[in-house]
């Protein structure tokens, strides 16, 4: 298998499936949000369908999960990018 997720019949690996849907998920998503902003102006359905999207990707994509593991080097890089903002 190669860096793109091809297999060697030329098919797509399930995982690499999966992330483009929920591109293209989360791209309808948006556009969606977006005109009922237009419509009614409010930030609601954007504020709901982030974090729910977010959920289905990280309880179904092991990749996805992965970046979330915890690190100290990240933490520590986060904690000091948080004291720099407030500063």
């Amino acid at each position: 298998m190669d860096e793109r997720g091809a297999l060697a019949g030329g098919m797509r690996s399930p995982g690499a499936t999966w992330r483009g849907a929920m591109l293209g998920l989360a791209f309808v998503s948006w556009l969606a949000g977006l005109a009922i902003l237009q419509r009614l102006g409010t930030w609601t359905p954007l504020a709901l369908m982030g974090p729910a999207l977010a959920a289905l990707a990280i309880g179904r994509d092991a990749a996805t999960r992965a970046l979330l593991r915890p690190s100290f080097r990240k933490a520590a890089g986060g904690l000091a990018a948080g004291v720099l903002m407030v500063l």
